[in-house]
Formats: structure tokens, sequence, C-alpha cells
């Protein structure tokens, strides 16, 4: 599965929601699952990435029979880091569960609108996965799709 954390504390740091339902939809048509975690304003986002894929299998533009799982604000701490541990490739913004990801051996493609601090904060165990830009909306699906693919 591929872990989907959409959070950041700020709007400026947040990528666009379309570019996280691309990579969802990518990820459940070619790879597998795809599992949702963050806190309650994160399962608004997974809400309306479900919503969307819904209305495409419901059209049947989409035919996959891999699953999505919305997690956000259901679990623990602990519980995270164990859903980010099962994954195998994760995708977040500069937030708490791109860090938590150096709990896991899980490889996480982090999207970063800070050119501050760089690689100080950088998630540490995935460096290397990195996509930042002053214009954190610059960075295309496509881009980050090649960089999942590289880290799975």
């Amino acid at each position: 599965a591929i872990i989907i954390a959409t959070g950041a504390k700020i709007n400026p740091k947040k990528w666009d929601l379309n570019n996280f339902f691309e990579i969802a939809n990518l990820w459940l048509q070619n790879e597998g699952d795809v599992v949702f975690i963050g806190n309650k304003e994160d399962d608004i986002d997974a809400k309306k990435i479900i919503f969307k894929i819904n209305e495409l299998e419901s059209c049947g533009k989409i035919v996959s029979e891999n699953k999505y799982y919305n997690f956000c604000n259901k679990t623990s701490l602990e519980d995270t880091v164990y859903l980010i541990d099962k994954g195998k490739v994760m995708i977040a913004n500069d937030s708490g569960p791109a860090h938590l990801s150096s709990f896991t051996q899980t490889k996480v493609v982090s999207i970063q609108a800070s050119l501050d601090f760089k690689i100080k904060w950088d998630p540490y165990l995935s460096k290397k996965y990195v996509m930042r830009s002053s214009n954190i909306n610059s960075i295309k699906y496509t881009q980050a799709w090649d960089k999942i693919m590289e880290a799975a």
C-alpha cells in the first residue's frame, strides 16, 4: 500500500489536493491499496479524494480491485507509525507523518515548500526523495510519481 498524508500546518506548505488524488488514482490502478493517515483536517482531504475516486468508479473510468482505507483521525501515534511501517512507500507534505517515517524502513516522498534548512529538516531516511520548491504547486504529480516508483 501507499500511505498518503495530505496535512500541513499552514496552507502554503500544502500540495494541491488534486495532486494527491492523481497519485492515489495511479497507485490504485497500477500498484495496490491506498491508506490515508492524519488528523481531523486531513480526514476532510481524504474524504474529498475518496469521493472523486468513487465518482470515477461509478462511471467506469476507474476499474481496480485495489482498495482505499481512511485512518485519518482514527489512530493513535503508535498506530500511525505502525501503518507507515506496513506501507510500501509514503507521500506527504512537510509534516509530522513525513518525519514519523524515520521510525520505520518505509521511504517517504516529502513535498516541501521551504527552501530554508535544506537537508537539516528532511525526513531522516528519505533525504533523496524530498521534492522542494518555493512554489509547492509547481511540483507536478507526474514528478512525484516518478520519485514514488524510485522509492517503492
